[in-house]
């Protein structure tokens, strides 16, 4: 069976731009769960109000990042921000597909990433 190459899983979107470092840390934002509330909509994976805006290791963030959705589905996605040993990795809130993007964690000469491109 082939993939969807429109289907994404954020959990599997942050590992990917760890370049296989370990994720230390991760904070999970309540944007998304605001707007589920408001918009009145059931999220694939709802995050308790204990677990958003806190720092949480990547196995007790997984269950809320782990599941596919469209790349698309934009309400339905958290906002993220996880931290390697190089990167700090975001998966933002913001309108066009669901992506993880990274900066450097510490200053390094190189090109500032252009959103949309892969790094160089």
């Amino acid at each position: 069976m082939m993939a969807d190459e429109n289907r994404v899983n954020p959990y599997r979107l942050l590992l990917g731009q760890a370049d296989g470092e370990e994720i230390e840390a991760v904070v999970i934002g309540e944007a998304a769960m605001v707007l589920a509330e408001v918009l009145d909509f059931e999220m694939a994976a709802p995050v308790p109000e204990d677990k958003c805006g806190v720092l949480l290791s990547i196995d007790a963030a997984r269950p809320f990042l782990d599941y596919e959705i469209s790349q698309y589905d934009i309400h339905n996605v958290h906002p993220v921000v996880a931290w390697s040993a190089s990167w700090v990795i975001s998966i933002p809130a913001d309108d066009g597909p669901i992506r993880a993007v990274r900066v450097p964690r510490n200053p390094r000469t190189g090109n500032p990433p252009q959103w949309g491109k892969p790094d160089e």
